[in-house]
């Protein structure tokens, strides 16, 4: 659905938890150019499809209706059962990012 949804807008924004290793809260911001490009998708079920493939499906899908830039956002988790509250560190930076995407989107309207 995400390769859908993306379809001519020009700058998407996706947050997601990641396991890294690093400490939880830890912040990582990269650019959508360094994960579209996966190898093939074959083989691949919707069980197990990610952000990363849907764009890069939607790369291969949309061609130009492609957006202009994308900007992933991932915050390294502590607890990752489901139903886990999130820790204090997650908590901390998920609400820290809010606050500057929103400063951003504010300005950029502006």
């Amino acid at each position: 659905d995400v390769a859908f949804q993306v379809r001519g807008v020009r700058h998407v924004i996706l947050l997601d938890a990641c396991r890294s290793g690093s400490e939880p809260g830890a912040l990582f911001r990269l650019p959508g150019s360094e994960v579209e490009h996966l190898p093939p998708l074959a083989g691949i079920n919707l069980h197990a499809f990610r952000w990363d493939h849907a764009l890069a499906f939607a790369r291969w899908l949309l061609k130009e209706d492609y957006p202009e830039t994308i900007t992933v956002y991932l915050i390294e988790g502590q607890h990752f059962t489901v139903g886990e509250a999130l820790s204090p560190a997650v908590e901390a930076t998920m609400h820290r990012l809010a606050d500057q995407l929103l400063a951003e989107l504010r300005d950029a309207a502006a």
